[in-house]
């Protein structure tokens, strides 16, 4: 229910969200979501003494919080990425998954096994993303012809090609037009088996490693913080080579980036219940090539959908988001279920690894006798 909480606060938080950044941009709606997160996140120790229900109203609101997030990847993208470097700022911007978690898993395992114990994660957390959000509302402006850090070269190569949709942020959305699209439709498809693979690795990685692989905390959380540290330069790298790679057309490239990010980390998850529990470093490798190779979807349908939708960017990215919720919701329940599946097969594999190995011994011990 935990879990769920989140999940549900997400799904009634994005619309409502998406409509606020289509008004009044993205420097002020934006740092709201961030106060709401982290007061949320201070009061969660609390809440959790005071019951259960009001942990679970925590939960909610960092739920709805966490709604904020993609539709702003869309505005930011679309006000401040020039059409030469769309891959990269895709990239660079939904890392922030993969960067939270390379941060927080290690700090967790740490505080989780000091003193402070479990609350110290929400406090310091808590505090760190004020701070966080604090200089988002500083530094960032709607419109980079405002920002005093930018040239007028810069802002001329911003706006460069541009449509007027794309400078003012028209408040007009073909909302109907956009959702019967079939390249959105495709996005939209892929989007869900990626989010369900990101979700799984995020919220399930120190779980796995801890339950299944038998690390303690502390070295479930620092191995934790590996395939996200990997993810990020693979997945900027990615967004990089897309856009500036000029031999091949856009189409080829999306294909290529797509097939890397799908293809090859589908191949990898349908290894992961084969691996025997005495190889435990194998799991861990395998589960950070495929954090790693996720990357690649900024070079894949990421691209296509901002190609495809041009302005219109932040609305496909806010529809992501609900996709995710509302099916992620659903799934989540059923990935307990996935680990003790995933356990007993690895057991399985080590039994009978042992008992070949044991086999083995058995006749070569017979031939020594049939020798002599």
């Amino acid at each position: 229910m935990l879990m769920w909480s989140v999940a549900i606060g997400t799904l009634i938080g994005t619309f409502p969200f998406n409509m606020l950044y289509t008004y009044f941009g993205a420097k002020y709606v934006f740092f709201i979501a961030g106060i709401i997160s982290s007061i949320s996140t201070i009061l969660t120790p609390l809440a959790a003494g005071m019951g259960f229900g009001y942990f679970l109203g925590m939960r909610f609101l960092q739920g709805i919080a966490y709604s904020a997030d993609f539709a702003a990847i869309g505005v930011i993208c679309v006000r401040w990425a020039s059409l030469k470097q769309n891959a990269f700022f895709v990239s660079v911007l939904t890392c922030y998954t993969s960067l939270s978690t390379a941060i927080t898993n290690p700090i967790a395992g740490v505080l989780c096994e000091s003193s402070w114990g479990w609350p110290g994660v929400y406090y310091v957390h808590g505090c760190a993303s004020l701070i966080l959000f604090t200089l988002w509302l500083f530094f960032y402006t709607d419109h980079p012809e405002t920002h005093p850090s930018v040239s007028i070269v810069e802002i001329e190569k911003i706006h460069r090609d541009k449509t007027e949709g794309h400078k003012n942020m028209d408040t007009f959305v073909p909302y109907w037009e956009i959702c019967k699209n079939p390249i959105i439709l495709i996005v939209w498809l892929n989007a869900l088996t990626d989010i369900v693979s990101a979700m799984f690795l995020v919220t399930y990685i120190p779980t796995y490693l801890n339950k299944v692989l038998n690390y303690n905390i502390a070295h479930a959380g620092l191995l934790g913080a590996l395939p996200g540290l990997v993810h990020i330069p693979f997945k900027t790298t990615c967004g990089y080579l897309s856009d500036k790679i000029k031999t091949f057309d856009e189409k080829p490239k999306m294909i290529f980036f797509n097939t890397l990010a799908l293809g090859v980390t589908a191949a990898m998850y349908a290894t992961m219940g084969y691996l025997p529990i005495q190889y435990p470093i194998l799991a861990v490798l395998v589960l950070t090539l495929i954090k790693a190779f996720i990357g690649a979807t900024c070079g894949g349908f990421y691209k296509c959908g901002l190609l495809v939708s041009s302005c219109f960017f932040n609305f496909v990215k806010y529809f992501i988001l609900f996709y995710r919720n509302n099916k992620t919701s659903r799934i989540y329940k059923n990935y307990e279920a996935i680990f003790k599946r995933l356990e007993n097969v690895s057991k399985m594999c080590t039994a009978c690894s042992k008992n070949f190995q044991k086999t083995r011994s058995t006749k070569t011990k017979q031939r020594k006798i049939l020798i002599l």
